[in-house]
């Protein structure tokens, strides 16, 4: 478990709770499954199969995407959320 965490802070810092994609109650055998964006789940694969344990990664079809999807521009305690992100540098 202590590999997921880490792997999933690595991955996701704070945006993303760790027990969002991962029940840690129901890990008592040595089987666990979870469902989760591509790049955690890529992330957990790979922090357990560093420490030895066998992971498997069943990734399913990704769905058509939407015509507008908004995106979260996150640093420190502040979020912003907005369809389109422009950075223009100041002169």
């Amino acid at each position: 478990m202590g590999a997921v965490c880490r792997a999933h802070i690595d991955a996701a810092y704070d945006w993303i709770p760790v027990d969002r994609y991962v029940d840690i109650w129901a890990i008592a055998g040595k089987k666990f499954v979870c469902r989760g964006p591509d790049f955690l789940l890529r992330a957990y694969a790979k922090s357990l199969r560093l420490i030895g344990a066998q992971a498997r990664l069943r990734l399913r079809a990704k769905r058509k995407p939407e015509k507008v999807r908004p995106r979260v521009l996150h640093f420190g305690a502040s979020f912003v959320v907005a369809t389109t992100f422009i950075a223009q540098p100041q002169a």
